[in-house]
């Protein structure tokens, strides 16, 4: 397996689904309550598409971070992470390519839209939150 954990700019990043408000707010009462990320935004390591971790990342835009935790992987890598469209997404199915289409794109998909799954457990990690600012 080839993956690896890396800080990288906020901005480089490629949102490919948009974030539930109540959620996002949680994910923000959590982070600055425990000044720290604990688990990295999964992206795809060439083209920086976000896979999981949106409301992570938007919670850090929110609060004026500079950098972001990633796990960086090979998205096409089927040992590594598999997608599946949600049921209430109403799409027939979806596949990775479109995931990253999307994430390219200047839209995005509606919240909950993927499902992505990893064949492996992410470490956490527990990065200050002032070393993101």
């Amino acid at each position: 397996m080839t993956y690896r954990i890396e800080i990288v700019p906020l901005g480089s990043l490629h949102e490919h689904e948009q974030v539930i408000p109540e959620r996002l707010a949680r994910v923000t009462e959590i982070i600055t309550r425990e000044q720290c990320v604990d688990i990295p935004v999964v992206v795809d390591e060439k083209t920086r598409v976000i896979l999981d971790g949106h409301h992570r990342y938007n919670t850090l835009m929110r609060l004026g971070a500079k950098k972001v935790p990633v796990l960086l992987i090979d998205y096409f890598d089927e040992s590594l992470i598999t997608v599946v469209a949600r049921p209430e997404s109403g799409l027939p199915g979806i596949t990775k390519q479109e995931v990253i289409d999307m994430g390219l794109s200047d839209k995005v998909f509606k919240p909950k839209t993927t499902r992505h799954t990893l064949k492996f457990t992410v470490e956490r990690i527990n990065v200050p939150l002032s070393e993101l600012m």
